[in-house]
């Protein structure tokens, strides 16, 4: 049976995350591409709920990105979480990262950081 609804997805996203989080004694699965995936994910279910829950996707977003530093997606995520919560510099700064990453996304992510910073001024 597929998730659909953003607050199902939550769940089961945090069910993984939970599990994951045990396993506090193994570094390796606290620091899995796995682990940071279930966060990314997780981070955007928050931002497609009514209302969206910023602070949630923040967090998990966030420490995707610092778990694997190189995974586009999270960066992504958190440049769309870091907008919703009105921070347009790191919102920005998000997405160079992106466009970093993946040299393919430089022309929109260009036109997104214009787009921030005529909201930001």
């Amino acid at each position: 049976q597929q998730a659909t609804k953003p607050s199902k997805k939550e769940q089961l996203l945090s069910s993984a995350i939970d599990a994951i989080s045990k396993e506090e004694n193994d570094a390796t699965i606290q620091n899995s591409y796995a682990h940071a995936h279930a966060l990314l994910l997780r981070a955007d279910a928050f931002l497609e709920m009514t209302p969206p829950n910023i602070d949630g996707a923040l967090f998990d977003a966030r420490k995707s990105v610092k778990i694997a530093p190189r995974e586009r997606k999270a960066w992504r995520v958190l440049a769309c979480a870091e907008e919703a919560g009105g921070n347009y510099t790191l919102a920005i700064d998000a997405l160079r990262e992106v466009a970093k990453l993946d040299p393919s996304f430089s022309t929109k992510a260009r036109k997104e950081i214009e787009r921030l910073v005529s909201i930001a001024t």
